[in-house]
């Protein structure tokens, strides 16, 4: 049993010392136990004394059983065990923001000097509501103090990060007054292993905030620009070569060549320490945790801003965000510079490697999963990273825990054997990137490309960095379909991103490749109209009168995959389902155990009914037993169990709504 009384006693201890009469609101969604002495209002919110509800919510878990995945260790070596789960990317700042005082507003302290914005406490509420939905695995976003913003937005780009080891103080709850930050991430994670969730961290660990905590004591880890060129600084471009073009030995070739390369070269500087150590010394002595302006007015230079690794790239500067410098040496013998080619120490490794920033980096993931008891990381731009630092920083977090799971993004399944040899378990693919063209092809083709892979990839109907998948044709239809499909794709690991399960249509954090216009997802009317979810002051439709509807299919659909998980896990049981013609918009596959096999059929047309024909031959006469019955056990438009019939030529006729996934049972008895 986990025990809250520390939290429960704090939070009472709390409310002795305050007589204020509360307003404050949650979504009715979050009291999953039933708490009763609120009042339930039209709009689907209800009035509660926080102190009193949260004490009752945690008071409830605490009795809950320990689930069995919390005692028990993980199976599989290095991490293999995340191929077999469902991952969900909890935004631990906006996942539970809710506008508690009814002012308007996301605060980090509202009219009862509370937290609007996300919290771990709220957050180890909504643990049993996602327990429900069948997710296995939480991916933690927004877990590090970030920089302060550079734009329009209330906050800084996700991978500003001021210290790879310092959490979000604002994540900390005022209802746990003396619990410090990192005593409630501790509580989260023991809440949610409690629970039989595994935990990994996000982080990308190739740059940090501009304006970092490592910037003073150590400036040679980074690149310096002159103070005068910040407003002219940009990427250079290559004549004769393609938008967007990686960066090849012959590429880079003609880069080095180009006048612009050579002006770019000019702006980069020496940091202060490799030019005067001694002098810096002294200087820092005398401003001890000094800032980056403090550093700009001194030197006059400043931390360079990034920009793609992709040459003759469309993409818009990084000023939020500055770039590692991984190793002494370089292609040129000049000031610490960034091109494409040093910003891919992947594809042209040095040989001069910083060690003691290495070390720092490994010492660190190692500190997480040491200090926390994290499960693993999700490591974003890792390609930015030497493929011997990726190693090293596996490496060391497994010398911790043997059975930490990592997975990097990496859209090229090809590049997955080199991944693979670092210690990487899978790779995020680019299935949420390519699987929205009007008719599905691509969503058809990624599905069967599956059979037989050598790969785990994502399953994906959006990722955080694109366009909700409610925003593309067919809409929430087309979620829908896509959500409940990917847990019955072979060789894949489905994702979730936070908001998919209330059907969000407001951006998370829109890359520079997402097209503006989805900016405009909400009416004008929303308070959320023009925000993204990462990067200002937000919250989810939990009030929405079908939430649980969606949850509810959820949690039966990840039971039944959960049933075959077996059969799932093993190449020779997956067999694919054919329709009659090439282009029928039909998604389908088979998965045999000893005795019964499970059929996942989907119809990817969004928009308009289809009888789909499910052929045989290539199906039931390859199961292991002499199957006697067919039925549907569940649909996503009809919860009921149907008998089904064969036609005279021994195939499936089945009639699928829009955007509908079936589930048949193939049983010998």
């Amino acid at each position: 049993m986990i025990d809250f009384t520390q939290m429960i006693k704090a939070i009472q201890s709390a409310k002795k010392s305050n007589t204020m009469i509360y307003n404050y609101t949650i979504p009715q969604a979050w009291n999953t136990f039933g708490f009763e002495q609120g009042k339930r209002l039209r709009n689907h919110e209800m009035l509660v004394d926080p102190h009193d509800f949260y004490s009752f919510a945690l008071t409830k878990m605490m009795q809950t059983e320990t689930c069995e995945r919390a005692v028990g260790k993980e199976k599989g070596k290095n991490g293999s065990w995340i191929e077999k789960e469902i991952l969900y990317a909890l935004d631990l700042r906006t996942l539970t923001s809710w506008d508690h005082d009814r002012s308007d507003v996301i605060e980090q302290h509202n009219l009862y000097a509370l937290n609007d914005s996300g919290t771990f406490l709220k957050a180890i509420i909504l643990l049993p509501l996602l327990k429900r939905s069948g997710v296995t695995t939480l991916v933690l976003h927004q877990l590090f103090e970030l920089d302060v913003p550079r734009s329009h937005h209330d906050y800084a780009h996700p991978y500003a990060i001021k210290h790879p080891l310092k959490i979000a103080g604002g994540l900390a709850d005022p209802l746990l007054p003396g619990m410090d930050v990192n005593t409630q991430l501790r509580m989260f994670i023991l809440a949610a292993h409690h629970y039989g969730f595994r935990i990994l961290c996000n982080t990308s660990l190739a740059r940090l905030g501009r304006d970092n905590a490592l910037l003073a004591e150590h400036p040679d880890w980074f690149y310096w620009i002159n103070k005068t060129d910040e407003k002219q600084f940009f990427a250079p471009t290559v004549k004769g070569l393609p938008k967007n073009c990686l960066p090849s030995k012959n590429a880079c070739k003609l880069l080095y060549q180009q006048e612009e390369t050579q002006m770019h070269l000019n702006r980069f500087s020496y940091d202060p320490l490799t030019k005067d150590a001694a002098g810096y010394c002294e200087w820092l002595m005398k401003h001890k945790h000094c800032s980056l302006a403090e550093l700009e007015s001194e030197f006059r230079i400043t931390t360079s801003p990034m920009f793609s690794d992709q040459l003759n790239s469309e993409l818009a500067l990084q000023k939020e965000t500055t770039y590692l410098r991984f190793y002494y040496d370089q292609p040129l013998k000049q000031a610490p510079y960034i091109l494409q080619d040093t910003l891919r120490p992947d594809l042209f490794p040095c040989r001069q490697p910083i060690i003691e920033l290495w070390d720092f980096l490994c010492d660190c993931a190692a500190t997480l999963v040491r200090e926390y008891d994290f499960d693993g990381f999700f490591l974003d731009e890792a390609w930015l990273m030497p493929q011997k630092l990726v190693k090293a920083v596996i490496a060391s977090c497994r010398k911790q825990k043997s059975q930490c799971a990592v997975v990097v993004t990496c859209s090229d399944e090809q590049a997955f054997v080199k991944w693979k040899r670092s210690g990487v378990n899978a790779i995020s693919g680019s299935c949420a990137y390519d699987i929205h063209d009007g008719d599905m092809r691509s969503y058809r083709s990624f599905a069967y490309s599956r059979l037989n892979a050598a790969s785990s990839l994502l399953a994906a109907g959006e990722f955080c960095d694109t366009p909700r998948i409610t925003q593309y044709q067919g809409g929430e239809c087309l979620a829908k379909a896509v959500m409940f499909m990917n847990l019955f794709l072979p060789h894949t690991i489905p994702y979730y991103t936070s908001g998919q399960f209330s059907l969000e249509k407001q951006p998370q954090h829109l890359s520079p490749y997402a097209d503006v216009k989805y900016e405009n997802a909400l009416p004008s009317t929303d308070v959320r109209c023009h925000k993204q979810a990462f990067v200002d002051r937000s919250f989810y439709t939990y009030t929405r009168s079908d939430y649980h509807i969606l949850i509810n299919q959820m949690e039966r659909f990840t039971n039944l995959r959960a049933k075959y998980a077996e059969a799932m896990a093993k190449d020779e049981t997956a067999i694919p389902v054919w329709f009659d013609k090439p282009n029928d918009p039909g998604i389908g596959f088979t998965y045999t155990l000893k005795n019964r096999a499970l059929l996942a059929v989907c119809n990817i047309d969004s928009e308009h009914g289809q009888t789909l024909t499910i052929h045989t031959e290539n199906m039931l006469w390859e199961l292991p037993f002499m199957w006697k019955r067919i039925y549907q056990i569940y649909s996503s438009h009809d919860p009921y169990t149907h008998d089904i019939e064969l036609n005279s030529f021994q195939n499936i006729p089945l009639y699928f709504e829009a955007g509908e996934v079936k589930v048949l049972e193939i049983r010998e008895e």
